[in-house]
């Protein structure tokens, strides 16, 4: 009794504890997602407004090409009204550029202006202007190396906490049953001793009931 009461506390403690923790994370995690979200999200539009504020020409090159040090920005692209790609610039060199144009395809007919690529190694976030539509990316490699950092710091941290809530929470188990324990033992010492004292005079009232029921004939005396 006394076992299984220690184990829905201990149970019950570490419930607690797992919804805690999993809530933290949840919280950590969703901010840090955001702020990364939005970090890439503001290079990309230092990017396409730089490119704007530099002035285009027609066919879509820029009058001065800015290195955009220290900048979440890969590179970006420039597509003509007629659907043309005029320019690729930037800092990563595109090693398949077939996959590159149908990744640049499917964010140019893409109804958002923002989001990830279908393989989720880029984001984009594409603009109009005069001469046509400029589409910034940047890389997520970044973003990925983070989030798996903070997921496995995450990982540790937690086993370490719950390895030491489960001591914790054992030796509370121990200190708020010790009252219940000692109760429970004191009732069982008093049964024990009541049947004790009762298993003697029991024993011989059955046995002189035993000796008149044996003389059915015979007088009690």
């Amino acid at each position: 009794m006394i076992k299984k009461l220690q184990i829905k506390i201990i149970a019950v403690m570490m419930l607690l504890f797992i919804s805690t923790m999993v809530f933290t994370f949840s919280a950590i995690y969703t901010g840090v997602y955001a702020e990364l979200e939005e970090a890439s999200i503001s290079a990309m539009q230092k990017a396409i407004s730089d490119r704007t504020l530099n002035g285009l020409n027609a066919d879509g090159s820029s009058q001065n090409d800015k290195d955009l040090e220290n900048s979440i920005m890969t590179f970006y692209a420039f597509i003509d009204k007629q659907g043309v790609v005029r320019s690729i610039q930037g800092d990563v060199t595109i090693i398949d550029e077939a996959t590159f144009l149908d990744v640049l395809n499917v964010c140019y007919n893409s109804p958002e202006d923002s989001g990830i690529v279908p393989d989720g190694s880029l984001r984009y976030l594409k603009q109009q202007t005069y001469f046509g539509t400029i589409i910034a990316f940047a890389d997520r490699e970044w973003e990925t190396a983070t989030i798996s950092s903070i997921i496995l710091a995450y990982i540790f941290i937690a086993t370490g906490c719950l390895c030491g809530f489960f001591i914790i929470s054992y030796l509370i188990s121990l200190w708020v049953l010790k009252p219940v324990k000692h109760t429970l033992q004191r009732h069982m010492n008093f049964i024990a001793d009541a049947s004790h004292e009762l298993k003697t005079p029991l024993t011989v009232i059955m046995a002189n009931t035993d000796i008149v029921k044996s003389h059915p004939d015979e007088t009690v005396q």
